[in-house]
């Protein structure tokens, strides 16, 4: 077998045992991608979608900055609405006077020429209300069982005897 001059593996240390500074070292590599930091979730006030923290650009700006709150004046009160300031917020995404926002909502509420709430916000007639208590407590096959549409993939893998 003929191993060309661009293969930098060095087959000398095959089947050796790595270092235990190597070993340490992936070990708290380890630790940092599966922290509670890493795995935390963040919600958006304005749309209410759940961000990972790591897969996230979520900005925490007091409620008074956010820019244009006019767009997230809902268009036709309720009175489940939980309101901040008049704007339609997630309490979740909320906490005293500072809001979370993505990236995605707080570059449509900048923008200049946008007259309107951004896409996915709440205010833009996206507000469905609290999840009654008995939807919150279904088991996985049950949510499958009532589901219309279910658009994520689960691979549940089974082993043969």
């Amino acid at each position: 077998m003929h191993v060309s001059q661009q293969d930098n593996h060095d087959i000398t240390c095959f089947l050796e045992l790595p270092s235990k500074d190597w070993v340490q070292d992936c070990h708290w590599q380890f630790y940092g991608v599966t922290s509670n930091a890493a795995v935390m979730m963040l919600v958006c006030s304005v749309c209410a979608r759940e961000l990972g923290n790591q897969e996230s650009k979520m900005t925490t700006i007091a409620l008074n900055d956010i820019p244009n709150p006019h767009l997230l004046v809902p268009p036709t009160p309720h009175s489940a609405h939980t309101l901040f300031s008049n704007m339609l917020l997630e309490p979740m995404g909320t906490h005293r006077d500072k809001v979370a926002i993505c990236v995605q909502c707080l570059s449509s509420l900048q923008s200049k020429k946008n007259c309107y709430p951004p896409w996915f916000s709440l205010a833009n007639n996206l507000w469905i209300g609290e999840v009654p208590w008995q939807l919150k407590t279904l088991t996985f096959p049950e949510q499958l069982l009532i589901a219309l549409l279910y658009p994520w993939v689960y691979v549940f893998k089974l082993f043969p005897k």
